[in-house]
């Protein structure tokens, strides 16, 4: 698939969704960075609304291949980079 980088609202919650990680790969890309970063911005941002970004939810995915105990920990992998490249920009 591709990189959506796709916003879309559940239950009043902006989501964004950064998919086309590398097969059996937990690397983040050039193109999930730039998303990254955008995320950063928007949640500091918040910070001088009224109505701040407190909580972010990160889920990782990953395709069928494989087995349930594998994907499990693949999917946190990817999510637990996510939030690493979060946090670092929200320093």
């Amino acid at each position: 698939s591709s990189l959506s980088g796709a916003t879309t609202s559940v239950a009043n919650t902006a989501c964004k969704v950064l998919d086309d990680f590398d097969f059996d790969s937990d690397t983040l890309r050039p193109a999930h960075a730039a998303l990254i970063a955008d995320i950063a911005r928007r949640i500091a941002a918040s910070q001088r609304t009224a109505r701040p970004i407190r909580t972010v939810n990160l889920i990782g995915h990953t395709d069928p291949v494989g087995s349930a105990e594998y994907n499990l920990q693949l999917g946190r992998r990817r999510a637990e980079q996510v939030g690493n490249h979060l946090r670092q920009g929200l320093e």
